[in-house]
């Protein structure tokens, strides 16, 4: 994300795929929970941390750029980039990246598939590949959804993605 190019890499591969399928009228989720990606780049070191804060602003700025774009060919399209709600920790996140979003959101599109708790021992599951692991709240998706509520008032809210982490399907207790 430091090379320009990138940027202009994925803005044509978005350009593609909103020229195809815009006749729909979909709702566009322009990324998909921005921070797994940044995740995954620190776990399998394609970036450093001190290049953190460069990834996000290209996230931040693609999403503008390809906002723009929907919108010029659809004034009416709903845009957003989803979150994946990670409790305790998310309004940090937050100020990375969505904040940075305000007045390119159309909706807010939320993820929710487990709970994380100050003090719970397996929290740490829920930042790894073992989300399988980490507990399972339901009732957490209403307190996300009441925390989104009061941080972008009037801004529409989507649960875009819900469920229970898996192994692999197996069963969970």
């Amino acid at each position: 994300w430091a090379d320009p190019a990138t940027r202009e890499d994925w803005l044509r591969n978005a350009r593609r795929v909103v020229n195809r399928y815009d006749r729909f009228h979909p709702y566009w989720i322009t990324i998909n929970e921005p921070f797994t990606y940044v995740t995954n780049e620190l776990r399998i070191g394609g970036i450093t941390p001190a290049a953190v804060p460069t990834m996000v602003d290209g996230l931040v700025d693609v999403h503008r750029a390809i906002y723009r774009y929907i919108h010029r060919r659809d004034p009416k399209a709903m845009v957003s980039s989803n979150v994946a709600y990670i409790p305790t920790v998310e309004p940090a996140l937050d100020i990375a990246y969505l904040d940075r979003l305000r007045g390119a959101l159309d909706f807010i599109g939320i993820d929710y598939y487990y709970s994380v708790s100050p003090g719970d021992t397996n929290a740490w599951r829920a930042a790894t590949e073992e989300q399988w692991l980490a507990p399972v709240a339901a009732d957490g998706l209403y307190y996300a959804l009441r925390d989104y509520a009061r941080r972008f008032p009037g801004i529409p809210l989507y649960v875009v993605e819900s469920g229970m982490p898996t192994r692999d399907g197996a069963d969970r207790p």
